[in-house]
């Protein structure tokens, strides 16, 4: 006899094909965890056997990765620029934006060669991105561009022979690139300016009172701004107490608004090809919010280089 024969014949059931498909009541039905989609949006509630998923906050997604080499009062001193370039190539963590506030030519030096430097950067640097100085309102003057006649401004620092000496140093066909450069850039929660949004003159420095570095801040809408006018490395902190702006108008006063009470600061970048100065400038790295003052070994003796030929005018 076959021993299938003396076994107990037990019922066969088919599997079911869903977990919601009853068994007979002599099986214990299957359990199977609940499922649950992903959420679109950290936002979006979990059931309560399910921890929440936590996620970064989206604005610091991929800023961690980024730094910044800003400086500014190259003057015309291709040699400074290009110590600069190399210090900035030997940073551990790459430099991932370069921007330059304004100055970018000068009295001293090759001016063209510093903007034909500037507008052709060689291959695996971060391509430059340049505001207008105080230096390039002086060209704008004398060509017409904008501005008043006859650069008074450069006449009263300077003297007559800097006029005749600017206008040979920088050509019309560069004035024209200068002119299209912007004022200034707003990037995250800092504003990168040569002078700040008053205008390209307005030169802050560490004596600079409190309550004027407040109301650039509060102008510029930002938490920090770098700056290049004064030439000087700074890192300068504003922690208002109270303070509330009015705006007035021909029309109307607005009523007061509060503003913010956390700190901000100014901070001044150095400046790279000032005759008889050590070349500056500052790295930034937007995750860390943190400021690091850079200091470029350079033979000044170099930074100017032969005398400049004359530019033809056209």
């Amino acid at each position: 006899m076959s021993l299938n024969n003396l076994l107990p014949r037990l019922p066969i059931y088919p599997l079911p094909i869903h977990p919601s498909t009853p068994y007979p009541s002599t099986h214990p039905p299957l359990t199977h965890p609940p499922i649950h989609p992903l959420p679109i949006h950290p936002s979006t509630p979990y059931p309560s056997t399910h921890p929440p998923l936590t996620h970064p906050p989206i604005h610091k997604i991929g800023v961690q990765f980024m730094q910044w080499a800003i400086l500014s009062g190259i003057e015309g001193n291709l040699a400074a620029y290009e110590a600069v370039l190399a210090d900035i190539r030997r940073q551990r963590q790459p430099v991932t934006d370069l921007y330059i506030l304004g100055d970018l030519v000068g009295l001293q030096g090759d001016s063209e060669a510093v903007v034909r430097r500037v507008r052709e950067p060689q291959p695996g640097e971060p391509i430059p991105q340049v505001c207008t100085g105080w230096w390039e309102e002086q060209c704008f003057s004398l060509h017409g561009f904008r501005g008043l006649p006859d650069a008074p401004e450069l006449v009263e620092r300077h003297g007559l022979e800097a006029v005749k000496d600017l206008w040979e140093a920088v050509s019309r066909q560069t004035v024209r690139w200068l002119a299209d450069l912007d004022f200034g850039f707003h990037e995250l929660d800092c504003l990168l300016i040569h002078g700040s949004t008053v205008g390209y003159g307005d030169e802050l420095t560490p004596e600079t009172p409190p309550i004027q570095l407040c109301d650039r801040l509060i102008r510029a809408d930002a938490n920090t701004l770098f700056c290049g006018r004064s030439g000087l490395a700074f890192e300068c902190w504003v922690e208002p107490g109270a303070l509330r702006s009015t705006v007035t108008t021909l029309d109307q006063t607005t009523p007061p608004q509060e503003q913010g009470k956390s700190p901000r600061r100014v901070v001044g970048v150095g400046n790279v090809g000032r005759q008889g100065g050590q070349p500056s400038y500052v790295l930034y790295n937007p995750g860390t919010d943190q400021v690091r003052f850079k200091y470029v070994q350079h033979s000044s003796a170099r930074g100017f280089g032969a005398a400049r030929p004359k530019n033809k005018q056209g």
